[in-house]
């Protein structure tokens, strides 16, 4: 007595597929590659990163700004924060970073549904194997949602590169199986 079910996104693409065996969840398989998305002005906007793994380019802070009640990221004001948001279908290891980005960045992530009830999990700013670059690494649980901000110390804009991988450390009978 096997299922597979499949979550789609607003734009009906399987973002994430789940195997249940006699009603009991057994494995889930996330997608290999998301299409490409933009980091947004605001956390109500902010798009889910897609995949396990990946990068984000051409993405640009400039016309970002600052939202009320926003908090100080990596404890620096900034000022033209831009956000997006990760989903962990299992327990494990995010890193995300941003090396390569032509300016000196923010990053922080965060749990919570708005800008009211944003607790932070992760922060840096100036991470000592990328330069101005900022890089985290941190534990992920099980259908827990990460909002992620890239701002700008004191200001500053710029084009991002914003990288991330996932380390999957598998609990209590999850086992991640590609599927495609």
């Amino acid at each position: 007595n096997g299922q597979l079910l499949a979550e789609v996104n607003g734009n009906g693409t399987v973002i994430a597929q789940y195997i249940y065996l006699n009603g009991q969840p057994v494995a889930v398989a996330t997608e290999p590659a998301a299409p490409p998305i933009r980091m947004m002005d605001t956390l109500a906007e902010a798009n889910r990163m897609g995949s396990t793994s990946g990068q984000l380019t051409d993405q640009s802070n400039a016309s970002a700004t600052k939202e009320s009640g926003e908090p100080n990221h990596a404890g620096n004001s900034g000022g033209h924060s831009v956000w997006t948001t990760y989903t962990s279908y299992t327990t494990g290891t995010l890193t995300i970073d941003t090396c390569g980005s032509d300016f000196d960045t923010l990053l922080a992530v965060y749990q919570g549904e708005d800008m009211a009830t944003l607790t932070e999990v992760a922060s840096n700013d100036d991470d000592s194997s990328c330069g101005t670059g900022s890089k985290v690494s941190f534990q992920v649980e099980t259908g827990q949602t990460y909002r992620i901000a890239v701002d700008g110390k004191n200001g500053a804009t710029g084009n991002i590169e914003l990288q991330w991988s996932y380390l999957g450390n598998p609990v209590d009978g999850e086992v991640p199986l590609p599927l495609w």
